[in-house]
């Protein structure tokens, strides 16, 4: 049995930013955004019920909001990364279905 499980994922994202100018008025603009997600993962089964995995995602945007003639904000990318150690709880096997 093989027990590593790679995973490659992608999509898009919706993003809303609250953005803030004080140059000569005081302006702030609400914008939602589409982007984009791209990232991997792996998981490694160690048994029956217990897993570790590692994950990453990087969620772009590549816009810029203009607030004025004079200033906008650029809109960066966001990147996490995740690890994790995973149990199966079965609900089921607790009334004896399993």
């Amino acid at each position: 049995m093989d027990r590593t499980f790679r995973l490659r994922q992608g999509g898009a994202t919706l993003a809303q930013f609250d953005t803030v100018a004080a140059d000569t008025a005081y302006s702030q603009r609400q914008k939602y955004v589409f982007g984009y997600a791209v990232g991997g993962g792996w998981e490694y089964l160690l048994d029956q019920k217990w897993s570790v995995k590692a994950e990453y995602l990087y969620l772009g945007y590549d816009q810029t909001i203009s607030l004025t003639p004079t200033s906008g904000t650029t809109l960066p990318g966001s990147h996490t990364a995740k690890i994790g150690l995973n149990y199966k709880w079965d609900p089921l096997s607790l009334i004896g279905f399993r």
